[in-house]
């Protein structure tokens, strides 16, 4: 993997988190799974540079699905379950992989 990743590139992601957990406490509850995905996101941006095929695998398919999940399944709790059902089944398919 290619170690580019920078402390700044870290702490911005931290800094996400943080600033979600706070503002989770006062926001529809909707909000939390997206706060939570977009923190992935964040750290899939940080990944893309990667070597490794499986990994990369798993890092354009969140990238894909951002504008899907942040867009158009934001009300809708059910299709939002689905989609990361399939994709927590999707990442762990590509990872049992990358421990054969």
């Amino acid at each position: 993997m290619n170690n580019s990743i920078e402390e700044k590139d870290l702490i911005n992601v931290i800094i996400h988190l943080i600033s979600s957990s706070r503002l989770i406490i006062d926001e529809p509850k909707e909000y939390s799974p997206m706060r939570l995905f977009s923190a992935a996101k964040y750290l899939c941006r940080l990944l893309e540079n990667t070597d490794d095929q499986n990994t990369k695998l798993i890092v354009n398919k969140i990238i894909e699905l951002d504008p899907i999940i942040s867009r158009d399944l934001f009300n809708k709790p059910k299709e939002l379950k689905l989609c990361l059902d399939d994709l927590s089944i999707f990442i762990t398919k590509n990872l049992r992989e990358f421990d054969e």
